[in-house]
């Protein structure tokens, strides 16, 4: 598993190294690129699993929510901030009892990102891959039962804290909207975790592929803040042509009131 983790990095550490210079307008001297990223994406999905043989089901429950910022280093490559907070929830129930058993987990997670837009598909759609490394922090509540018997809830004695690495690759699919807004679509990917636990639970290192099984829809938006002396100079061309022709009208006028003069003294000596 780390010889695989280790790939992923280094993989997309190449393609950031390759990164190519954003291309540069002639007249105002800047990037016609976007500068900053921000996006947002949500994720749900839900298993179900009828054990007819124990006369068991179990249902997995699992949303997220994914905030990120980023600044963009050319139109192909943007780096930035990421994070999130997640809820996952089983349930095991009983044909036939109302009693269950359940698991929570909630966890947050913080770090990075290397995003590659890798090719346009025409003028509304665009392809992406995105690459995240983030810290871990969890709270598990094991064992939660509800005794239909006795009409209480019994819990664990302790809650399972823990802290670990996980990265992924998820490539995406992105629509452009108007106003430099796109809503972003992906249908899973490919993710590592090393989690450790307290209370003895000890470690656990999982690799995970979840294309078609973990859906999320997201919505980004690009900015473009121009520095004050970028737009200054952006503005002086134009200033500077107005200035030209309010002089050039003022000596319009002048040579035409002194020509309008110098008619009618002609006049005067005639007379």
């Amino acid at each position: 598993m780390k010889k695989v983790l280790l790939a992923m990095m280094i993989a997309g550490g190449f393609t950031a190294a390759n990164a190519q210079q954003p291309p540069i307008d002639m007249q105002s001297g800047m990037s016609d690129c976007k500068h900053w990223l921000v996006y947002g994406d949500f994720g749900y999905n839900t298993q179900t699993n009828d054990n007819t043989g124990n006369s068991t089901k179990l249902v997995n429950t699992n949303w997220s929510v994914n905030p990120g910022l980023g600044y963009k280093l050319s139109e192909h490559f943007t780096v930035g901030v990421q994070g999130g907070i997640a809820f996952s929830h089983s349930k095991v129930s009983y044909t036939g009892f109302s009693s269950y058993y359940e698991n929570k987990t909630d966890s947050w997670t913080l770090g990075g990102f290397i995003r590659h837009n890798c090719c346009d598909l025409g003028k509304t759609f665009y392809c992406f891959s995105q690459l995240n490394a983030s810290y871990v922090g969890l709270d598990a509540y094991p064992n939660l039962n509800y005794l239909a018997s006795s009409f209480n809830t019994t819990t664990s004695d302790q809650i399972t804290n823990g802290y670990g690495f996980q990265a992924s690759w998820i490539p995406s699919l992105g629509i452009r909207l108007p106003h430099d807004y796109s809503l972003e679509l992906n249908l899973g990917g490919i993710g590592y975790s090393y989690i450790t636990q307290d209370h003895g639970n000890g470690t656990s290192s999982n690799m995970n592929v979840t294309f078609g099984q973990d859906i999320r829809i997201g919505v980004a938006k690009d900015f473009n803040f121009r520095r004050a002396s970028d737009a200054r100079a952006f503005r002086e061309p134009d200033m500077e042509l107005h200035n030209r022709s309010i002089e050039n009208m003022g000596g319009d006028d002048e040579d035409g009131g002194s020509r309008k003069g110098g008619r009618k003294n002609h006049d005067m000596d005639d007379e």
